[in-house]
């Protein structure tokens, strides 16, 4: 009995004990909200802070690569970003279901018949795409890409990173040091990039249409390798992905020697039919705004003889060069690798998500009765104040920069209602307490919840697995200006017009130099257009001009030659290949390595590199018949010997446009510099007669002056 007793007391002990327990835990408060979405919000401030970062990052490598001769410390930070976009569009294709729509979808082994009918589907399933939009528009659909005219106008201003880089994929292509067996296909992708520049007249030049779209716009962003244009301040532009595609385009062909599949790969993508230029070139009519950009952009990339054409053509004849087997395979991996890194970054700016829409909708029927509250409020928002924000006659007009500027403000902590002041001054306690009710406090909630950015996770050495190239991360350092340390002497008398320096006596030319020469009359402005901004202007159209003679380009205005340029071989090839095939690539000439060294800056010498033009079309390609071996004999036949006089001719008709606007000064240092080189004699200036010897003293290094920039 007193065991049963005992055991007895010690359940009911056990039984009280646990009820104050679960009395004690029921009533205890909870712990602070702040406590409970700790894990949470670190774990979103940091993915905000990560995203945030990267875009800060990217904006700075776009604007230092386009301006690489101030910053070449950038060029080894934009490989390293290349190969980090390669390792992470090609996991995610590779991770993803098999589609019948993507390039993994053909064999591992290249069949040139089986990419064509690849791309053609590619063209059918994106004509299809917009037979289904027009269908849906003419049933009654509304606009679904831009929804009105100020929308049009965000969208565009959103789009310029990528527009304002057309064409930079392809700037590295085709340079006087490009391997001579990638010369015909490198040939053909530089085709599509001088069509792309306007092919020398600034009307047509794709980059010069946008900025034309941008200001009948009404908006002012500036050039695309101003400071200013990636300023939040001037350019509130966060949208991630834009600028990752943008950067993309000038990475890609930062070393195109090396990456050269990846590189063809990626145009290959870039330069089919494109469902979103389509649609933004209905869209942009409806709105009567320009869609020049668009259309030009439709009708030049079609799959016949134009840049798609061209592009699978430059593919083809890059594999047709190697044997079947694994060498090929792995070019053809790495040709996919390109086209995925274009189909993986997408160019049109992020769509608003439905709750975005409803927001702004949401401040714009406020705007009327919230201004008057906020006319005293300090709080600046994006450069603006509230009020100004909320001015109902211009709310509309910038409804969507003013969600972006929230969005990236103070008042918002992306991904994170509850850590928002923001929703704090909509509830009770806050100073808009009522103006909000609980339906809209819930959509606001819902909009800054989606605004957790997403940080792609990293997955290094994806590329390397996929196409079984192990780039060495080593190799990248920056291509920097080596530049000549030798200046003319001043003259009593340099001639004073263009004409008077044409008219220079020219020099005997050694033989044993012609084909090193050759080669080097192709090099001053070969640079210049991996930046197409730079090529938007008078200057940069006299360059392509140039560039297109000495690469043995047809001059027709107004044209796009396409295919037919390609198809063209009976007299394809320059200047770099006629000296090539007498054997200019086995001699060393130190006018070419000077020429190589003022050439990595041709914004800064531009003025110089325009009479170092000048002075190797005038004692070089005019001057043959000054250049004969020991048995009086040329070294080109009649019909080459008429073809270097006739680029020749070119390029002195392209400088002789922009002559008027350089440093004459300059112009003639350059000019002069060639001819004294090239004559290892005496200078005749017109003026004044420079005294011997100047060829031993350059050599020497002993002739030291400055050269400005220009």
């Amino acid at each position: 009995m007193l065991i049963l007793y005992s055991g007895t007391t010690a359940v009911l002990v056990f039984l009280g004990a646990f009820l104050f327990f679960l009395k004690s835990s029921l009533l205890r408060p909870s712990p602070p909200a702040s406590r409970r979405r700790t894990h949470k919000t670190t774990a979103t401030a940091s993915s905000t802070r990560t995203a945030s970062a990267q875009i800060t990052a990217d904006k700075l490598l776009y604007h230092q690569l386009q301006n690489a001769e101030t910053f070449p410390e950038a060029l080894p930070r934009g490989r390293e970003r290349l190969l980090t976009l390669l390792d992470r569009t090609v996991a995610a294709a590779t991770a993803a279901a098999p589609s019948a729509s993507g390039i993994l979808s053909l064999p591992p082994r290249f069949d040139h018949s089986a990419l064509e009918a690849f791309l053609r589907r590619a063209d059918a399933d994106t004509d299809a795409q917009f037979q289904a939009y027009i269908a849906r528009r003419r049933s009654g659909g509304e606009r679904e890409m831009l929804l009105d005219a100020a929308h049009a106008r965000f969208w565009l201003r959103q789009a310029a990173p990528v527009k304002y880089v057309d064409g930079a994929w392809l700037g590295g292509v085709h340079r006087a040091s490009t391997a001579p067996e990638h010369r015909a296909v490198t040939r053909t992708a530089w085709q599509i990039l001088t069509e792309e520049l306007g092919d020398g007249e600034i009307e047509l030049n794709h980059v010069r249409v946008y900025e034309d779209l941008v200001k009948a716009a009404g908006l002012d962003l500036g050039r695309g390798d101003d400071a200013r244009f990636v300023e939040a301040a001037n350019n509130p532009n966060h949208d991630a992905r834009i600028w990752e595609a943008a950067v993309s385009q000038l990475c890609v062909s930062l070393y195109p020697e090396e990456f050269l599949p990846e590189l063809l790969g990626f145009n290959m993508a870039y330069e089919s039919s494109a469902y979103c230029m389509l649609v933004a070139a209905q869209e942009l009519r409806e709105l009567k705004l320009d869609a020049t950009y668009f259309l030009l952009h439709i009708a030049i990339d079609n799959g016949d003889m134009g840049h798609a054409a061209m592009g699978a053509h430059a593919v083809a004849e890059l594999l047709a060069a190697t044997p079947p087997g694994p060498e090929q395979n792995q070019l053809w991996r790495r040709v996919q690798a390109g086209y995925i890194l274009a189909e993986g970054l997408p160019t049109t700016p992020t769509p608003p998500s439905p709750t975005t829409l409803s927001v702004a909708a949401m401040w714009g029927r406020k705007a009327p009765w919230a201004r008057p509250s906020h006319a005293v409020c300090r709080a600046n928002i994006g450069g603006k104040t509230l009020g100004e924000w909320l001015d109902p006659a211009v709310y509309p007009q910038h409804s969507h920069d003013f969600l972006t500027a929230m969005a990236a403000s103070r008042w918002v902590a992306p991904g994170d209602p509850d850590a928002s002041k923001l929703l704090r001054e909509l509830r009770w306690g806050g100073r808009m307490f009522g103006a909000f009710t609980p339906s809209e406090i819930a959509t606001v909630s819902q909009w800054i919840a989606e605004l957790v950015p997403d940080v792609p996770a990293d997955t290094p050495g994806a590329y390397a697995a996929f196409t079984g190239h192990t780039p060495d991360r080593r190799l990248a350092a920056p291509d920097a200006p080596v530049l000549p340390q030798l200046q003319l002497r001043t003259f009593a008398a340099p001639p004073r017009t263009l004409a008077a320096l044409l008219a220079t006596p020219q020099c005997h030319i050694p033989a044993r130099r012609l084909a090193p020469l050759l080669i080097a009359t192709a090099v001053p402005f070969e640079r210049l257009p991996s930046h197409p901004v730079k090529c938007a202007t008078p200057r940069g159209m006299a360059a392509v001009k140039a560039l297109r003679a000495l690469h043995g380009f047809g001059d027709a205005p107004r044209q796009c030659a396409g295919m037919d340029e390609v198809l063209r071989r009976d007299d394809a090839g320059g200047v770099v290949e006629l000296g090539v095939r007498l054997g200019g690539r086995e001699r060393r000439d130190h006018l070419a390595d000077w020429v190589r060294g003022w050439s990595v800056a041709p914004e800064r010498y531009y003025s110089l590199l325009v009479g170092v033009q000048l002075g190797l079309a005038v004692n070089v390609l005019l001057n043959l018949e000054n250049t004969i071996d020991e048995k009086g004999v040329s070294a080109l036949d009649a019909g080459e010997r008429r073809k270097v006089r006739e680029i020749g001719e070119r390029v002195v008709s392209a400088m002789a446009e922009v002559v008027d606007g350089c440093r004459w000064k300059q112009v003639c240092a350059g000019f002069f510099t060639v001819r004294c080189e090239i004559s290892m004699c005496t200078v005749d200036a017109g003026g004044g007669v420079e005294e011997e010897g100047v060829w031993a003293q350059m050599e020497q290094g002993a002739v030291e002056v400055e050269i400005e920039s220009c």
